[in-house]
Formats: structure tokens, sequence, C-alpha cells
């Protein structure tokens, strides 16, 4: 996902809708293996840095379902290093009940 080097920060959303979908498959009340997710729609994002390179410290990428049903979900995340603020937004995920 490099340009030239450089990692933006807008991959980001890459790495929270990873979160989503991990916390999705471990919340899951459906047995056996959870469906396919696909991510609709972002809104309001606010990207508050250029690129994720050289930020000193961890990355946390906080998930936080905001609702949902069978078909679809809406979270809100946030990506953070130390106390800086990287990223945030809200993503529709699309879920596919077949592909279990």
């Amino acid at each position: 996902m490099r340009v030239a080097g450089k990692l933006s920060a807008l991959c980001g959303i890459e790495y929270a809708a990873q979160a989503m979908a991990v916390h999705g498959g471990l919340s899951a009340t459906i047995p056996g293996k959870p469906g396919a997710g696909y991510l609709a729609s972002l809104r309001d994002v606010g990207c508050f840095q250029n690129h994720l390179d050289g930020a000193a410290g961890d990355l946390v990428v906080e998930a936080e379902r905001l609702m949902g049903d069978e078909a679809r979900v809406i979270y809100r995340f946030t990506l953070w290093v130390g106390e800086t603020e990287i990223l945030n937004g809200r993503a529709t995920v699309v879920l596919d009940a077949g592909a279990a």
C-alpha cells in the first residue's frame, strides 16, 4: 500500500476494516463461520496526518459497533499513535449471509 516509500494515513481505513471484521467474527451469534462483509460506505472521515510512517509509538485501532442487523452494520473507527489522533470516521459494512 506504499507509494514512493510512504504509507498514506488513509490506509488506516483498511486497518479499521480489519478491526471491524475481527469484532464481527468474535461477536457473531450465528454458529459456524461468519459470512463475508463488504465495506459499502465511509462517512465523516477525518484524516489528521499525511502518513502512518515514522509515527512514534504503537498504532491503536478502535472500532465501535454503533448499530446493525443481519444485513448491515455501522461502525465508528479511530486510529491513534500515542496521544495523536490520525484518522476517524464511520463505516457501513454490508453483510453477505450466504457466504458462510
